[in-house]
């Protein structure tokens, strides 16, 4: 490869026509190929082995005449067209779809339809309900309007549900007030482990709303201190 791919260059173009090759190999993904020899001689690698993949022959009017016009020469790519996306036949994906599926589609439409009517209906049926109202039990406290919602309560209930509320309403600071009720419950009856979850509501009394605003407290787990 010494004597066929050699040229001469004098001292003060060598590093001029070195750079100029070296830029046009670098897009193309080639490095190190051109080497510099002793007595101003530019060389290919010897280490690099080049192989003929493709026998059309280039036209020799193609060809870069000398080295002085690769300065010259600009890499021009050409955009890659973007496939244009036509309008959707709807005639077509009907046409493919067989009468078997059609007939199926039908039934599945029919089917949601109808479910929704079903829904809708039912939707209609609840909102027309008439609201019942809770009704609460009166406990029986010297000083405080108490009310549970708890429906089964006899006396022996009824006094645990009085000490267990005046601990409850004491340990928030609560007082008893005129024109001013309190709702109480709590969910461990047995009280195997503290009262269990505890919900208190300190609600105010006006003319028109018994509970017209209301603080409510919620125990996950209350325990008497």
């Amino acid at each position: 490869m010494k004597g066929k791919y050699t040229e001469l260059f004098t001292g003060s173009n060598l590093n001029q026509y070195l750079s100029i090759l070296r830029k046009a190999f670098r897009p193309y993904g080639i490095e190190n190929i051109i080497v510099t020899v002793a007595r101003g001689r530019l060389e290919f690698n010897s280490d690099v082995s080049l192989e003929l993949i493709d026998d059309i022959k280039i036209p020799p009017s193609e060809l870069i005449p000398s080295l002085s016009e690769i300065e010259e020469a600009k890499v021009v790519l050409s955009p890659i067209p973007k496939p244009i996306s036509g309008p959707v036949d709807l005639k077509k994906i009907e046409s493919t779809l067989t009468p078997e599926k059609k007939e199926i589609c039908w039934y599945l439409a029919s089917g949601v339809f109808l479910l929704c009517s079903v829904l809708l209906a039912v939707m209609a049926y609840l909102s027309n309900q008439p609201s019942v109202p809770i009704n609460m039990t009166v406990l029986e406290h010297t000083h405080c309007d108490v009310l549970s919602n708890e429906k089964m309560i006899n006396n022996t209930v009824a006094l645990n549900y009085v000490q267990n509320f005046d601990k409850v309403r004491n340990n928030l600071n609560l007082e008893c007030v005129e024109k001013e009720r309190f709702v109480f419950f709590y969910g461990d009856k047995l009280q195997t482990n503290g009262l269990g979850r505890v919900f208190l509501a300190h609600c105010a009394v006006n003319e028109d709303n018994p509970f017209s605003y209301c603080d409510n407290y919620f125990y996950y787990s209350w325990k008497p201190s």
